[in-house]
């Protein structure tokens, strides 16, 4: 059985800072289709996805396909559901398309910070979007992240109060009988593993790739598959 995982968020999930920079279609003004790819992207997608010894069977499921990888098409890993820029409620016409998935890794709540929002509206935004998640995806586990620091505009103060009240939002949603986690990216990241002080580079790609495994082998069933706790793989091409 392949788990369809579905990453679902913003840049950060489509990897930017690792290997963006795929040339859209001329026809396609937003890189929902890119080609040809580059040798290396995808985010911490990539690491997940990487060629590691009996790794989770998973297919990676979305509606976009850039900043991944050649070797991610190659192998069926390219999709995923990152919006750049998209604030929260941008992303609500994506949340409304169902899209079967075992698991959405869910790291939203930058832009929101960006643009002017502080913790607790983020927070609200949130709550929102995870109850059309829910709605749409009937049967999906969601891992909710507490999203990374920025090192680039001074939200962070921002950034750690919505952090703190993602678990109690989290925890509004027990009455509905669903799994939903919490997966905190925030500790360990340093401005050494960002690109830009917004984007992680391919150190700060692989630290959460693995707090994203570590989060996934606690699941039921999926444990039983789990993906390696240590390593990564390659990231190039996939044999």
């Amino acid at each position: 059985m392949l788990y369809r995982i579905r990453p679902f968020g913003d840049s950060i999930t489509a990897g930017y800072g690792f290997g963006f920079g795929c040339k859209p279609q001329p026809h396609d003004p937003h890189p929902i289709s890119c080609w040809p790819p580059n040798e290396v992207g995808g985010g911490y997608r990539a690491f997940l996805a990487g060629n590691t010894p009996n790794k989770l069977p998973m297919l990676m499921v979305g509606g976009r396909h850039d900043n991944s990888a050649m070797w991610m098409w190659q192998v069926g890993q390219q999709n995923h559901d990152g919006y750049a820029s998209h604030t929260m409620a941008q992303l609500m016409p994506y949340a409304r398309q169902s899209r079967p998935s075992e698991v959405i890794l869910l790291h939203v709540g930058t832009n929101d910070i960006l643009t002017g929002s502080n913790g607790a509206q983020a927070a609200d935004a949130l709550r929102e979007l995870l109850i059309t998640l829910l709605m749409t995806n009937s049967t999906t586990r969601i891992l909710v992240a507490q999203i990374i620091p920025e090192f680039k505009y001074g939200k962070e103060a921002e950034i750690l109060d919505y952090n703190s009240r993602v678990p109690g939002i989290v925890d509004l949603f027990k009455p509905w009988g669903r799994d939903l986690r919490v997966v905190d990216m925030h500790p360990g990241m340093t401005s050494q593993d960002y690109m830009d002080g917004l984007h992680p580079n391919f150190a700060g790609y692989e630290k959460m790739a693995s707090r994203w495994r570590a989060a996934i082998n606690t699941l039921p069933e999926l444990a039983q598959a789990a993906i390696p706790g240590e390593g990564v793989g390659h990231i190039g091409m996939a044999s």
